[in-house]
């Protein structure tokens, strides 16, 4: 069993990396808007993908091992949770909801690494195969081995059409090149149908299967990336039209119709989802860039966006009534309105920052050209969406090329007072946004209820409010005051409220699935991380919840590394039954066999018998470690989260240094056993003296924590036997120096033992 999980090292943090991962992420786009060409972009996201292809590895892998755990529960114990239909109904949707979320994570794996093979924005590809993409392969094909076994079919239920599209190509994969093999030129026309079934179930796998799949992950635990959206559609287009090239050699009625129908529809929605996803891409850099005040930039960004939206549009116009394309259709026609209009306004702000600078230099017929410009521009984009703030900017423009105008026709007025006259309306606009964002900061706490569904149907309506809040600020021209300031109070309340809607649906997986709970969580903490960075730079607790600020931080840290805990408490247990126990149990027959002859071999055996542990342990250190984080941060969190077990964390992390200890003291004794058994007592004195060491450290660890529950808690009984576990190491010890034959460690007691101290964690 614990060859499935041989390359995963289980030490690390899922919580930490994927926090790390959203940083890289963040970090490459700030980035981007300092970056012109299409392939530097895709070149950082190649290098991207790679750490993206580790993290999801790593969650794929933690996912399989749960469910294997419930599984194993469900086999076991199937006649009582038959009977039970609460019980049953847990066990099930907690085995549909891991499986679903390893299938996930195996097909993002599989779209990261295609971009690293394939290459992206015409950037030069990875030539080395990833480990990570072979171990996606392997979890593909262990979850569709289930649909053999008998388990739940309700289980699964979420992803019995992808996997059953996916081995309809992989039958064809195969099919192929037999008949290109066996068949006479005669049978070509055969063999040129079934490449173009394989490239439109391809095509259709990549456009109704990964694109929809990358969308739906954006809305709950990974990102919307568009990037990898556009890739993915992309390679549906290719695949669709090479189906219907195949098909163009030997084109039967039947045929021409299927293609016909693939060209107008498949592909032109394929074509439409590529550009929409290339579209939010370029928007994202452009919201960068007017973020820090590069109109330039932003417009042009935003030119490029409307370009591939229209081109979407266009794509769609012919089927746009279809009931399965529709919605698209709406989407795209109000994204080119919105981008049009966003692209109209980083102009005008443009234009502003000119005209201040023809009104300083007095150069009116400069500065006049420029304020009609504003004023035919302005009035263009007046009524082309009705969307909350932005909306109103084009006429505070309008207005501005009109004062601009009189500005110069009058003399005698200072650059300094026509700088007044031209900021005023921009002032009050930025007045009426810090007016709404002072409103949210003092309602804040009031949004908070009892029941969590109303409190995220409420901060999702503020998340999306404060995005139109801030799309209109960022829009400004940089020199109105305050504008920065502004933006990041919106920013630090915007991420705030993901924050919390992220720990909202946390809650709602608990009981379900482990592993997505955590991912919630460091999405949660992410957000709320970057929340208390930028409220610390503004440094006013009138301007941003500084104190909600700080015990979301803390609470989602608190939770996050808790949950992971968690996840490897249940993963540990689960090993132990299946795994541990019967590999300590194997090492513990195999020693009694030694003999002169086969003495290295046997001794190779113990050896590799821990070595195939060495994941399990790294859960171990793994809980440890995130026990001290906690404890760590103790003086800090204490005033700021209520109801922390810190007891609780340190004899979890004692009861960790035990276990090791204890396997430690098992592997010693077991090699002393097997040089005793061919008469080295020499030798075996050695190992003996390693385990009695190791076992009377975790016996007094064991005895410390015991303490505070008194002699005959189940705390004092494991310290107890692990005392009885070194007074035998002690006297083979003392055995072995007098070349004494020592005595075998009782497996039954030994595996009982072990057994309680893991469950104890």
């Amino acid at each position: 069993m614990m060859e499935l999980f041989s390359q995963t090292d289980y030490s690390q943090s899922p919580f930490e990396k994927f926090i790390a991962n959203e940083e890289t992420r963040d970090s490459l786009y700030a980035e981007f808007t300092e970056i012109d060409e299409a392939h530097e972009i895709g070149a950082r996201w190649i290098e991207f993908s790679k750490e993206c292809l580790e993290n999801l590895d790593l969650l794929s892998d933690l996912s399989r091992l749960l469910f294997i755990r419930f599984r194993d529960e469900f086999e076991k114990e199937r006649t009582q949770i038959e009977q039970d239909p609460e019980r049953k109904a847990l066990i099930t949707a907690r085995m549909m909801s891991l499986l679903l979320l390893e299938i996930d994570a195996s097909y993002l794996m599989q779209i990261y690494n295609d971009i690293r093979v394939n290459g992206i924005f015409g950037t030069k590809p990875e030539e080395q195969v990833s480990e990570h993409f072979i171990h996606s392969i392997r979890h593909i094909y262990e979850v569709k081995s289930l649909f053999f076994e008998d388990i739940p079919k309700e289980t699964l239920a979420p992803i019995s059409g992808v996997l059953k599209m996916h081995m309809r190509i992989e039958d064809l994969e195969k099919l192929i090149p037999r008949m290109e093999k066996y068949l006479s030129d005669s049978h070509k026309y055969m063999i040129q149908q079934e490449k173009g079934r394989e490239a439109m179930l391809k095509g259709e796998f990549y456009g109704s299967i990964l694109g929809p799949m990358l969308v739906r992950l954006g809305d709950t635990w990974w990102w919307r990336d568009s990037i990898s959206q556009h890739f993915v559609f992309d390679k549906s287009v290719s695949f669709l039209l090479k189906a219907i090239d195949e098909w163009s050699e030997v084109m039967t009625s039947d045929l021409k119709k299927e293609a016909e129908e693939l060209q107008k529809y498949n592909v032109a929605k394929a074509s439409a989802e590529k550009n929409f996803s290339l579209a939010l891409h370029y928007r994202r850099l452009a919201r960068e860039a007017a973020f820090k005040g590069d109109f330039e930039a932003a417009g042009s960004y935003f030119a490029d966006s409307l370009s591939l939206l229209e081109d979407a549009l266009r794509s769609l116009e012919h089927v746009k009534d279809r009931e399965d394309i529709a919605p698209l259709y709406k989407l795209v026609d109000y994204r080119v309105k919105h981008t049009m209009l966003l692209k109209g306004i980083s102009g005008l702000s443009h234009v502003f920052s000119r005209l201040l600078s023809s009104l300083e230099k007095e150069d009116k017929e400069g500065g006049e050209k420029l304020a009609q410009i504003i004023k035919q521009e302005a009035g263009n984009l007046s009524d082309i969406i009705e969307e909350d703030y932005i909306s109103a900017m084009p006429m505070i423009f309008e207005s501005i090329g009109e004062i601009a105008e009189l500005i110069i026709k009058t003399d005698g007025i200072s650059f300094e007072e026509a700088k007044k006259r031209l900021f005023r309306s921009f002032v009050q606009f930025r007045k009426r946004i810090d007016g709404k964002a002072n409103q949210i900061v003092q309602q804040w706490e009031d949004m908070i209820s009892t029941n969590p569904l109303e409190t995220r149907v409420k901060f999702s309506s503020l998340e999306e409010q404060l995005l139109y809040m801030f799309e209109a600020a960022s829009l400004m021209p940089v020199e109105i005051e305050n504008r920065d300031l502004l933006l990041k109070r919106l920013k630090v309340m915007r991420d705030l409220a993901i924050s919390m809607i992220s720990e909202i649906d946390s809650i709602g997986v608990t009981r379900e699935n482990k592993v997505l709970e955590l991912l919630l969580k460091a999405k949660a903490h992410h957000h709320s991380s970057r929340a208390k960075k930028i409220a610390e730079e503004i440094g006013d607790k009138k301007l941003v919840p500084m104190d909600r600020i700080n015990a979301h931080f803390a609470g989602s840290f608190v939770s996050g590394l808790n949950t992971q805990m968690s996840v490897y408490i249940l993963a540990t247990q689960y090993l132990t039954l299946n795994v541990v126990l019967r590999a300590l149990y194997d090492s513990m027959v195999v020693v009694e066999l030694a003999s002169k002859e086969n003495l290295e071999q046997i001794l190779g055996q113990v050896e590799r018998d821990f070595e195939s542990l060495d994941g399990f342990k790294q859960m171990l250190k793994r809980i440890a470690q995130d026990c001290e984080n906690l404890l760590n941060k103790k003086d800090e969190m204490e005033s700021l989260v209520k109801g922390i077990q810190w007891q609780g964390l340190e004899i979890r992390r004692f009861m960790v240094d035990a276990t090791l200890l204890v396997l430690d003291a098992l592997k010693n004794n077991l090699l002393g056993r097997a040089y005793a058994n061919v008469k080295d007592y020499s030798d075996a004195k050695g190992y003996y003296e390693e385990a009695k060491d190791a076992a009377y450290k975790a016996s007094d660890i064991l005895a410390k924590v015991a303490e505070p529950f008194g002699p005959n808690s189940p705390e004092a009984q494991l310290a107890q036997g692990v005392y009885a576990f070194w007074q035998l190491c002690f006297d083979n010890e003392s055995r072995t120096s007098s070349n004494r034959e020592p005595q075998p460690v009782p497996p039954q007691d030994f595996l009982q033992l072990f057994r309680g101290i893991v469950f104890r964690l």
